[in-house]
Parts: C-alpha cells; sequence; structure tokens
C-alpha cells in the first residue's frame, strides 16, 4: 500500500470538487436546479421566473414551464442561492487545502438542503484530505444514495478505499465513476488498474476459482457469486469464472443471469463444455427442454461426465 502521506500530496488532481456556476443573466436565478413541491427536483441550465404564474426552467436548449402552484418557490428562489454561496465557499476553501473550512461550509450546505449529493461529495474530498477516510466514504454512500448515476461520487469513494489499501474495491468505484461520465474516475481507473496492475494477477484468479470450486460444493451461491465477480474483475475474459457463477445463478434460479454468463463464457471458449452443461441447465429450468438436452448432447460429446448424466435424466424423464 502507497503511504497515505505521500499520495495526500497529490489529492488534488485525483480528487475533485464541484462548484456550482452561473450560467443565467441578471434578471434570473443563479440555480441550476427547479424544485418542485412533489419532492421531485429537476436539474437546468436556468432557472427564472416569467410571465404569468409560471416558473421556467432551460436545459439543454429547451424551455419548459411549470405551474407556479407545482413549484417549491421559496427553495427554489429563497433557500438555493444560499446553499449555492456555501458550496462555492467550499470550493474556494478546497483550494486553498482548508480541510475544516470545506466541511464546515458543506456541512451548513446540507443543512438547507439535506438530499444533495454535490455537497456529500465535497464534503467527502475534504475529509480525505483530513486522512478521515471512513467519514470520506459515508458521505459518499450518501451522494451515490440520493444519485446512483453521479460519477464524481464514485471516483471520491473509490479514493478513499484505495488509500484504505482497498485496491480492487477502489478499481470497481473508478471503473464505475468512469462510465457514469467521470473524467478523474477514468484517469483514476486507468492510474491504479491498467497501469499499476500491471502484474501477473493468474495466481490470484486461480485461488478464486478453486475458492469458488469449494463454495459450488457447500451450495453457497451467494458466495460463489462474489468470488467469482472479484475473479472476472482482475480478469475478465476468465471463461471458467462465467461458468462458475452461470452454475450458482441457475440455482438460485436466476436463470437469465445464468444465461448470460453461460453465453459468454461460450463466446470466450466454445469449445468449453462446461460451459455448455451449465447453459443446458439453465434451459431445462426454463422449461426449454429440448434445448437443454442439445447442450447435454453437445458438452457430453465434448467429454464431459456431468453433462452425459445430466443427458441420461433428462432423456428418461421425457421417455
Amino acid at each position: 500500500m502507497k503511504n497515505p502521506r505521500k499520495v495526500l500530496s497529490v489529492i488534488l488532481s485525483l480528487v475533485f470538487i464541484v462548484g456550482l456556476t452561473s450560467w443565467v443573466s441578471a434578471d434570473q436565478s443563479l440555480m441550476e436546479f427547479l424544485y418542485l413541491r412533489n419532492g421531485k427536483k429537476v436539474k437546468c441550465d436556468a432557472v427564472w421566473k416569467g410571465m404569468g404564474d409560471y416558473i421556467w426552467c432551460s436545459r439543454s436548449g429547451n424551455t419548459k414551464g411549470y405551474p407556479g402552484d407545482e413549484v417549491d418557490l421559496v427553495r427554489t428562489f429563497q433557500v438555493q442561492p444560499l446553499f449555492n454561496k456555501k458550496v462555492n465557499q467550499s470550493l474556494a476553501s478546497f483550494k486553498r487545502g482548508d480541510w475544516d473550512a470545506v466541511i464546515k461550509e458543506a456541512s451548513d450546505a446540507l443543512i438547507l438542503d439535506p438530499q444533495n449529493e454535490f455537497a456529500y461529495t465535497n464534503r467527502a474530498a475534504a475529509y480525505i484530505g483530513k486522512g478521515l477516510f471512513k467519514q470520506a466514504i459515508e458521505d459518499c454512500n450518501s451522494a451515490i444514495r440520493i444519485n446512483p448515476k453521479y460519477g464524481l461520487a464514485y471516483s471520491n469513494r473509490g479514493f478513499a478505499l484505495e488509500l484504505l489499501g482497498e485496491s480492487y474495491h477502489a478499481g470497481m468505484d473508478y471503473e464505475t465513476g468512469c462510465k457514469l461520465g467521470s473524467e478523474l474516475a477514468c484517469d483514476n481507473y486507468t492510474r491504479l488498474v491498467v497501469e499499476e496492475r500491471k502484474f501477473d494477477v493468474q495466481p490470484m484468479v486461480d485461488k478464486l476459482l478453486d475458492q469458488s470450486l469449494a463454495e459450488f460444493q457447500e451450495s453457497d451461491w451467494d458466495a460463489v457469486i462474489s468470488t467469482t465477480t472479484t475473479a472476472l474483475a482482475f480478469d475478465p475474459n476468465n471463461a471458467v469464472a462465467y461458468t462458475n457463477r452461470a452454475g450458482a445463478y441457475a440455482n438460485k434460479g436466476l436463470l437469465k443471469e445464468a444465461l448470460d454468463d453461460a453465453n459468454t463464457a461460450i463466446k470466450l471458449n466454445p469449445d468449453f463444455p462446461l460451459a455448455r452443461n451449465n447453459r443446458g441447465f439453465a434451459m431445462e429450468r426454463m422449461g426449454y427442454k429440448d434445448v437443454a438436452l442439445e447442450e447435454y448432447n453437445m458438452a457430453c460429446k465434448m467429454g464431459n461426465g456431468l453433462a452425459c448424466a445430466n443427458q441420461t435424466r433428462l432423456s428418461e424423464k421425457k421417455e
């Protein structure tokens, strides 16, 4: 594990904090959200009061009006400016490296809007700066619960996990954040997973596959799924891991997932008989017995004893 203090010396390049900026003219609000009375909020490029009783939201070049009685006017036009001020103050404090100030300002912002993923993510970044990694993870978890598609929250959680020595889970968070559009998460994923994991992972993967086999023999399907998923994080093209997980999914009754994994395994290795057997088992449990029998037959001809036994069993059952 890297020395956390050394890593924190470059924290500004690895953890980003959100600042809310104004995109509107003087007669418009400085907000990016329109809050509705039903509890929902609409992200906008600009929000303003128009003629009549309508509140207007401009988003990606489109403008939509909302009846004033459907909008939480106090929260949109009175509370939100105070919230934005606190968030922008936290950005300035972050740039100075004043973590305590960031935490206070983000906490003040959360008093005004307790369901705001930006404030939680900003405070998490400051907690990381102070070395309070568990608190940072808790704040990122809160941000993700509020908005599961907020990539920066995954990136910051990944960084906290990385500093705690949990590189695997950090890489998973970086990958998720990258897929959700966070460039910082993509950079972190490349740095941690692509560049720093240039070592032979095969012994680790083999150990995980052996573990999944033992778990399979104990019919601990959840453990098999967890172990093989971990193996696939290190070796995404491992047909055995997909096959083992397919078997566990099938035994749990998660037949679509089982079929998807078996198909992936066969695509990776068309000559792997156990993958065809497990695909047959999933198809049998889905009610497609003729197709299952064909899979068992093919896998049996390829030398898989389990498939031969399944072929005999299903043939006798059909008779």
